[in-house]
């Protein structure tokens, strides 16, 4: 119906798995925005990379392994900071 040969798998479901990578990686954030940038197919692999800005920004992109594209790009998530951090 979407004019792709197989199914693809909806964004907000890769936009969680780089979120976790995020999370994984930097502890919890308040935030995330993202750019869907491109298409996943099930059984592709993700690859997200990210760099922190500053004491509390994490910005990121994740790409498909096999085709080297962007699915996600242009994404900051805004740590917790941990001094507030209610736990």
């Amino acid at each position: 119906m979407g004019g792709f040969k197989e199914p693809i798998l909806h964004g907000l479901c890769f936009m969680g798995i780089a979120g976790k990578a995020v999370y994984e990686s930097f502890g919890p954030y308040k935030n995330i925005k993202v750019r869907f940038a491109g298409s996943v197919f099930p059984g592709q692999t993700l690859v997200t990379e990210m760099w922190k800005e500053g004491s509390g920004k994490v910005i990121f992109q994740t790409k498909v392994r096999e085709t080297g594209k962007l699915a996600i790009s242009g994404a900051a998530a805004e740590l917790v900071d941990s001094s507030k951090a209610k736990l």
